[in-house]
């Protein structure tokens, strides 16, 4: 653009969008019982500044990215869902 205008450009939107973004997990103890291990179930954007958007965001529109996770995990042989580990881990105990 700045080749043939005195304009220039920087990439992205000229406007902020903005929401929350809240997600939803199921959490259980890993065998041992010493962590947790986390897996996501769905993603949706809460409050967007932008009213059309917003509606639709606010009226249940969500990813269900565990479905996501299992169709790519039978359809991508080398994926496989993450399920991160969270642990505590005390000083004293080192």
């Amino acid at each position: 653009l700045s080749d043939f205008t005195p304009l220039k450009y920087s990439g992205g939107l000229p406007f902020t969008i903005t929401g929350a973004i809240v997600s939803s997990a199921d959490i259980t103890p890993v065998n041992d019982g010493s962590a947790w291990e986390i897996f996501m179930d769905t993603v949706e954007i809460k409050g967007s500044n932008i009213p059309l958007l917003r509606r639709v965001l606010d009226d249940g529109l969500k990813l269900s990215s565990r479905e996501l996770g299992s169709f790519l995990e039978e359809n991508v042989e080398q994926y496989s869902n993450p399920k991160p580990v969270f642990e505590t881990t005390y000083l004293d105990d080192m």
